[in-house]
């Protein structure tokens, strides 16, 4: 039998075990706030009455902890724990000990300051919500806090954190807390949001938990990103659309910004294990077995068939914007027709009686005038030329193709344009001439039209690039780079829609990319904008894996201009 990994173990935990200190001052509170203040700032305290409540909390919304509090029961279900098991400590002397309580803390606050702007949720079950979003890495860093520390050391958790974390761990955080929070037998609503945050507040409304409750604690994560704390709670950053979805606005955040900061309190001087305050045993004793559940074999099944599914969903949701965006360029490709036939047949009619009348025209004003309507109607007739190629594109005459070649005179055409602007055009050389089989015309023309956004992107002094990259089995990738600022996440949501462009209104037809798309899907491949966190701005033109193959023509004679990497 092989032995369990660091994430495996994590998710067997018995339980996770709160401090003497907290023990204590619960123990002796009398007054409601001072029960509760005792009770969240612990997270193995909160944990357990989280899973005393769970027959009482139907929903955020239905909160009466002080009655909970109260009950001879919880302090009977902490004596029992204690007595029978030792539970999951994490070391308040460790890196990843000392992180953990600030980032909970900080989770904590921001989720319940955003309840009481929001008037969402519940202000106490915000700060719940919060506070124990990061349950997997509390898990971990009781188990392994070295491994858990190696996590966030490593850089590729900052672009793939849960890839990461299964790598190291065997389970992501998310998988972890999903498995602890069954054998805890914590309420649903808090379940599915500490295990399925990396999700959007709408899918994960399909798997059971609050939406709002959801929204809020994503948000409350991603501002904590901001002010230095992540966890990779969040598999990207957020957009403004997430205030909206809880009726804030940023104005409105803004306002809120002195309830939003908050001070991390260190770990205090008495957070000590239990077992070292001796007489903390006549007070309370803490632990959790399960072993019902746990030796139960059925739930291994069961737990894999849930991560697999919730796979699924996040595969689903990675995917479903790229679907919506091609049904959605499909019916616009299909209006697109339509409006530029009937446009041009009028416009036709009104360049040549224009023509005709300029041609018989003495009076210089006049003609001035005449020349105007010709003229307009000359970038109306381009412009609806551009909305064509984009609409229904010629169909593809495909022949053997030297790619480095054709880069080169794609960077050749825009050269002039690259040094008006102060703009450095790179395009590496290839180790060996590469043939492609596509249609020479219509790739030219998507790479020009992006590497030219590329161009106009860049900052004065900048530079673009136009390199290959080989995809292995999935086939050759085109790669345009620039070193500016990047679209924002309301570009990137828009930015293949026909006229839809960035820069100030006047200043671009929003063509572009839109055809460049339209061109390459009508070759098979594919154009996608890959989103890297503090580097370039990059876009990928993807050929399909029948481009490679050299058997359809000789190679020509010329070489590339590009380098393969």
């Amino acid at each position: 039998m092989t032995a369990p990994t660091v994430g495996e173990a994590a998710a067997r935990l018995p339980w996770l075990m709160p401090s003497a200190a907290t023990l204590a001052a619960f123990a002796r509170a009398t007054a409601p706030a001072a029960r509760w203040d005792a009770v969240r700032r612990d997270p193995g305290l909160l944990l357990l009455l989280a899973r005393s409540a769970v027959a009482d909390l139907p929903n955020p919304r239905a909160t009466n902890l002080d009655r909970w509090l109260r009950r001879p029961a919880f302090l009977e279900l902490l004596l029992h724990h204690l007595d029978h098991s030792p539970a999951g400590w994490v070391d308040p002397g460790h890196p990843v000990g000392t992180l953990l309580h600030r980032a909970s803390h900080r989770l904590g606050h921001l989720a319940q300051a955003l309840a009481e702007v929001s008037g969402q949720t519940d202000p106490a079950c915000a700060w719940w919500a919060g506070f124990l979003a990061p349950l997997g890495w509390w898990a971990v860093a009781a188990v392994d806090p070295d491994r858990a520390e190696a996590c966030l050391t490593e850089p590729r958790h900052v672009v793939e954190p849960a890839a990461v974390e299964r790598d190291l761990w065997g389970l992501d955080h998310a998988a972890i807390a999903r498995r602890l929070a069954r054998h805890w037998q914590l309420p649903r609503w808090l379940a599915t949001v500490v295990g399925h945050l990396g999700l959007p507040a709408e899918v994960a409304a399909g798997l059971g938990t609050d939406p709002a409750l959801h929204a809020l604690v994503r948000l409350a994560a991603d501002l904590a990103r901001r002010q230095g704390i992540d966890l990779g709670l969040l598999p990207e950053p957020l957009g403004d659309d997430a205030c909206l979805s809880l009726g804030l606005t940023r104005s409105m955040l803004d306002q809120a910004s002195p309830t939003l900061s908050v001070d991390d309190p260190p770990f205090p001087a008495e957070w000590v294990r239990p077992a070292e305050a001796p007489w903390l045993r006549d007070l309370l004793y803490l632990a959790l077995e399960n072993r019902r559940l746990s030796d139960d074999p059925g739930w291994h099944h069961l737990e894999t068939d849930f991560d697999y599914l919730h796979q699924v969903v996040v595969e689903q949701q990675r995917r479903e914007p790229d679907r919506l965006r091609t049904m959605k360029l499909a019916a616009l490709a299909e209006l697109a027709a339509g409006a530029g036939h009937e446009i041009n047949n009028p416009l036709a009619v009104i360049s040549g009686q224009a023509q005709y009348l300029l041609a018989r025209e003495a009076d210089q004003s006049r003609q001035r005038s005449l020349q105007t309507i010709i003229n307009q109607a000359q970038r109306i007739h381009d412009i609806l030329q551009g909305l064509m190629q984009f609409a229904r594109p010629p169909r593809p005459h495909k022949e053997a193709v030297d790619l480095g070649e054709l880069l080169r005179d794609v960077v050749n055409a825009l050269a002039a344009e690259a040094e008006r602007r102060g703009v450095r055009l790179l395009c590496p050389e290839l180790e060996e001439p590469l043939t492609v089989w596509v249609d020479p015309k219509m790739l030219e023309t998507a790479v020009r039209a992006v590497l030219r956004n590329a161009i106009e992107a860049a900052p004065a002094d900048g530079w673009a690039c136009v390199r290959v990259k080989r995809a292995g089995s999935e086939g050759i990738d085109v790669v345009v780079e620039d070193n500016g600022p990047g679209p924002s996440p309301t570009q990137r949501e828009h930015m293949f829609d026909p006229f839809y462009s960035g820069r100030p209104a006047g200043r671009g037809r929003g063509l572009g990319l839109s055809i460049a798309w339209r061109l390459m899907h009508e070759q098979g491949g594919d154009i996608r904008f890959e989103r890297c966190p503090d580097g370039p701005t990059r876009f990928a033109l993807r050929l399909p894996p029948a481009a490679a193959d050299a058997g359809h023509g000789a190679v020509p004679t010329r070489n590339g201009a590009c380098a393969v990497k």
